[in-house]
């Protein structure tokens, strides 16, 4: 009886351990980001009235986002200069507009020029005033803000993304 109770408390014990383990290490493998889009208190629904939030999207997805698709070549963001354009949330943000959303990338106006891009309306079918944010935080350009007496956000086209990274619009 002894032993049983011992035996019992190890396999309870396990598996409590095992439960406090993150969701991710035993994940599928696929690199994803996610996305979520509000409106005030209450997220915006997708093209099938489901709300946007907490949408995985795969890597390799926005890697097909060719931003010169778009005519927006210029933002093309390759920060390692090894060649190769990083993804970022401007991909995300594209990808999530045309086919979460169900929305089109012509209705949308995006002015400035690279590292000062900004929706200046209908991307979500908002107007221009909008925050983006990286896993819960202002993204910061720090470039930008160096010298200066105050932080300069980041752009999307600055913003790059790694597996696991969230972007919440709103």
């Amino acid at each position: 009886m002894r032993m049983t109770k011992k035996l019992l408390s190890m396999i309870l014990a396990v598996v409590m351990v095992l439960g406090l383990l993150p969701a991710t290490a035993f994940a599928t493998g696929e690199d994803v980001v996610y996305i979520s889009v509000s409106y005030d208190d209450k997220f915006t629904d997708d093209k099938n009235g489901n709300p946007i939030a907490f949408v995985p999207v795969s890597f390799d997805t926005l890697a097909g986002v060719d931003l010169n698709d778009y005519n927006l070549s210029e933002y093309l963001y390759d920060e390692d200069e090894d060649g190769t354009p990083e993804i970022t949330a401007l991909q995300l943000i594209i990808y999530a507009h045309e086919n979460i959303y169900g929305g089109s990338w012509s209705d949308v106006t995006f002015t400035g020029g690279a590292g000062s891009s900004y929706f200046q309306g209908g991307v979500f079918g908002f107007t221009e005033n909008l925050n983006y944010f990286l896993n819960g935080q202002f993204p910061i350009d720090e470039a930008l803000s160096e010298g200066s007496s105050y932080a300069v956000g980041a752009t999307s086209d600055h913003i790059i993304l790694e597996p696991g990274d969230f972007v919440d619009m709103a």
